[in-house]
Parts: structure tokens; C-alpha cells; sequence
């Protein structure tokens, strides 16, 4: 008896994980993030990667920006819905313009529209 129990919470266990990896693929393409272009800075210090982002229905699309840091990390400092893509000119070493908008880096700053 008790392996029948066994066997039965097993194939439960198999089917409802099945069940959910099938939810989370089926849902993971919403608002996925196409790569545009990395830039970095005149020295070299700072690298920024930009993504274009579109939620479908579900939401907006636009243009983001992530500033890489040490290891794996990267920090956010650039978000702007309705476009589509980006004009970068850098001013100096900290300081750039993307899309008409003045991002300074130095002081830690970052822009949302």
C-alpha cells in the first residue's frame, strides 16, 4: 500500500512541475528585451548597453539603458517609453546625451521618462 502511495505522490509531483514549467515558458517571451548597442565612454571608464523593450498588449515599449559595473552587475540609469531607438553623443568622460536628454553619470544620476 504504501508504495502505491509513493508512486502516486510521484507522478502527482512529475505532472504539476510539468504543468508549471509549461506555464512559465509559455508566458516568459512577454516583454522581452532586443539588444541595440553597447557605447562607452571616451575613456573607456564607463560602457552602457542599450535594450529596446516591448511589452505587446501587455504594456509600453521603449528604449533602456544599463550602465555595467563590477562582476555581473549592472545598474539601470536609463529608461524612455515611445521610442524605438537611440542617439548617444557623448559631452565628456561622465557626461552624454541620449535621445535630446542629458545623463550625467558622475553624480549618480539616471533619467526616466
Amino acid at each position: 500500500m504504501r508504495s502505491w502511495i509513493t508512486l502516486f505522490m510521484a507522478i502527482l509531483l512529475i505532472l504539476s512541475l510539468l504543468i508549471v514549467l509549461a506555464f512559465t515558458s509559455f508566458f516568459s517571451d512577454v516583454g522581452t528585451n532586443e539588444y541595440l548597442k553597447t557605447v562607452s565612454s571616451p575613456n573607456h571608464n564607463h560602457s552602457i548597453d542599450f535594450y529596446s523593450f516591448d511589452a505587446g498588449a501587455t504594456g509600453s515599449f521603449g528604449v533602456t539603458g544599463e550602465l555595467d559595473g563590477p562582476l555581473w552587475f549592472k545598474k539601470r540609469v536609463y529608461y524612455e517609453e515611445g521610442v524605438n531607438s537611440v542617439a548617444i553623443e557623448w559631452e565628456s568622460d561622465t557626461t552624454l546625451i541620449i535621445n535630446g536628454n542629458t545623463l550625467n553619470l558622475s553624480q549618480e544620476g539616471t533619467y526616466e521618462e
